[in-house]
This record gives structure tokens, sequence and C-alpha cells, in this order.
């Protein structure tokens, strides 16, 4: 894989932090920015494999194998609240 030059504007305190983790970790200023926008784009990547919003939903389990409809299913969450708080 070849390499590209390019320009970029950034902000002069953002170069600086770059800079100063170049340094620490004993690379090159354009090495240094290469890693630091591969970790960025796979960060991107694996936040939008995770749901925004994840919910747990309690998991019952049964003695005999049963077919309950949703209504079924909320009644008994339901019944079972009201006798935790009972």
């Amino acid at each position: 894989m070849g390499t590209m030059k390019t320009t970029l504007e950034l902000p002069d305190s953002l170069v600086l932090d770059i800079k100063r983790h170049a340094l620490n970790e004993g690379l090159k200023l354009k090495d240094a920015m290469a890693a630091l926008l591969k970790l960025g784009l796979k960060a991107d990547r694996s936040q939008k494999k995770t749901p925004a919003h994840r919910v747990n939903v309690p998991l019952i389990t049964c003695k005999q194998r049963a077919e309950l409809t949703p209504e079924q299913v909320a009644d008994t969450l339901l019944a079972q609240e009201v006798a935790w708080h009972a």
C-alpha cells in the first residue's frame, strides 16, 4: 500500500498534543498521526456496532415448555413486580 501526501488545517493546540504524543511514543509525527487516525476510525466502527439503547430483559425459566402470548408474559411480569413491592 502506498502513501499519499495531504494538507490539513488543525487547531494549534491539537497539533501540539499530537507532537507531544509522537515524542512520548518515540514516533515520527506522520506515523503518530496515521496511528491516531486509525484508532479514531476503528473506534467509530466499533461504536456503530453497539446498540444505542441496550435493554436488559429478565430471563424466565420454566420447568415445562410453555407457549405464552405477549399479554400473558406482561401479566406474569406485572404480578411478579406487584409481589415484590407488597
